[in-house]
């Protein structure tokens, strides 16, 4: 059996990630509306980890929000990455 770090780097040499970025775009973004505005109704900042964030496309939106603590953006972990996603995106 393929470990999901290889079915996800064929994903991506594929160009399955944006299909996958547009096809669940609607329900991410309904989740991260309701949890910035959480945010934005107390006011304070936050910061944001993206398990098994693929090709980053919901770590670049979160991103762009006023509030989003970036104190760590250039800083990465790749314990999830062995495909190469972040090179893609970053």
């Amino acid at each position: 059996m393929r470990s999901a770090t290889e079915v996800f780097g064929q994903w991506l040499e594929e160009g399955k990630d944006i299909g996958m970025q547009h096809g669940h775009t609607i329900s991410v973004q309904n989740m991260t509306d309701f949890a910035l505005q959480e945010r934005v109704d107390i006011g304070k900042n936050f910061s944001f980890l993206d398990l098994g964030c693929g090709n980053g496309w919901v770590v670049r939106q979160i991103a762009k929000h006023n509030l989003c603590n970036k104190s760590g953006w250039d800083r990465w972990s790749r314990t999830d990455d062995q495909s190469g996603n972040f090179k893609r995106w970053r």
